[in-house]
C-alpha cells in the first residue's frame, strides 16, 4: 500500500505540469476552464485524493487571514501557476525524504 501511494503521489506531481490557467475578465484573475475527471486538474485531484473543484479554488482564490477575519484573494495566472509548482515541489520533497527514510530503515 505504501509503495502504491508513493507511485500515486509521484504521478500526481508529474501531472501537475499540465494544469493551465486562463485570465478571467479585466481583473487578470486566474481561472481553470475545465475541471472534469478527464482533464489535468481532475487527474491530479484523483491522484492526490482531493476534490478537483476545491483544489482549483485553492490555487485561484486562496483564503488569507487578515487580522481576525478570512479574506479571499484573487490570483493572477502567474501566481496560480507558481502555487501549483510550489505544491508539486513540496510534495515531491516529502515523498523523496520518506523514501530515503525507508531505505535507511532496512
Amino acid at each position: 500500500q505504501e509503495k502504491f501511494d508513493c507511485y500515486m503521489l509521484t504521478a500526481g506531481v508529474m501531472t501537475f505540469g499540465g494544469v493551465e490557467f486562463k485570465t478571467k475578465g479585466r481583473d487578470d484573475q486566474a481561472e481553470c476552464e475545465a475541471v472534469g475527471p478527464d482533464t489535468f486538474p481532475g487527474k491530479v485531484a484523483t491522484l492526490m485524493g482531493v476534490d478537483a473543484a476545491a483544489m482549483i479554488k485553492a490555487f485561484c482564490k486562496p483564503r488569507i487571514k487578515v487580522g481576525t477575519e478570512w479574506v479571499t484573494k484573487g490570483q493572477s495566472c502567474e501566481q496560480a501557476t507558481n502555487a501549483v509548482g510550489g505544491i508539486a515541489r513540496a510534495i515531491f520533497d516529502r515523498v523523496f525524504k520518506w523514501l530515503i527514510e525507508k531505505c535507511n530503515d532496512t
